[in-house]
């Protein structure tokens, strides 16, 4: 919660620091929103980058970046291949005792092949936000989006170089994911010694 809120805040600074009149601070996320408060013409972000890294257990560490423009979304799922530890929780662990299953398995094709891929979700989720908001099909494997899927991929890849992820060098990625299953429950890792600070930023 206090990450949550530190990034809020870190989100508002710029609009904070204009109304103040102070000086802008390079590089915060976000933009000033002066110009809406009093009905200005100001210009939009062409992209919006975010990220997933939620890593308090293995129960439910499945890091994931994502860029999306104003038509197309792109998922970077970075465990490609493996299970997704959320799709365990949500399907069984949230709705005990629903018959999921059955229900999945009499769904329509597009259904069961989106929880299929929350399963065990491939390297590139690209999907039509206007045409498919709800996310049901992955268009990284049409040859007809591939110059969608690689200029996004290309904003994804500059964005994570230009604020530092950690994980886009492989060999952190891996020994985060070591330490993590490491630790059975969010109750254990309130009290696990994390060394992920010195590998992250430490550079060893």
């Amino acid at each position: 919660q206090i990450c949550e809120e530190l990034v809020s805040t870190l989100d508002l600074m710029p609009t904070l620091l204009a109304l103040a009149g102070a000086k802008p601070v390079d590089d915060l996320p976000g933009r000033s929103l002066e110009p809406l408060l009093f009905n200005q013409a100001c210009s939009w972000r062409d992209y919006l980058f975010t990220e997933y890294h939620t890593h308090a257990a293995k129960g439910n560490f499945y890091p994931q970046r994502t860029v999306r423009d104003k038509r197309f979304k792109l998922i970077e799922n970075l465990l490609p291949g493996e299970v997704n530890p959320g799709y365990g929780f949500t399907a069984y662990k949230r709705f005990p005792d629903t018959g999921l299953d059955a229900v999945i398995k009499n769904s329509p094709p597009e259904v069961r092949d989106a929880y299929q891929r929350m399963e065990r979700p491939p390297r590139f989720e690209l999907y039509d936000l206007k045409t498919d908001p709800y996310e049901f099909y992955n268009l990284a494997e049409d040859p007809k989006y591939a110059k969608v899927l690689n200029v996004l991929d290309r904003e994804l890849f500059q964005w994570r170089e230009k604020t530092n992820d950690p994980l886009r060098h492989p060999e952190i990625l891996e020994r985060l994911k070591e330490e993590v299953r490491g630790v059975e429950s969010k109750k254990e890792g309130k009290n696990h010694k994390w060394a992920y600070p010195e590998y992250f930023f430490g550079g060893s």
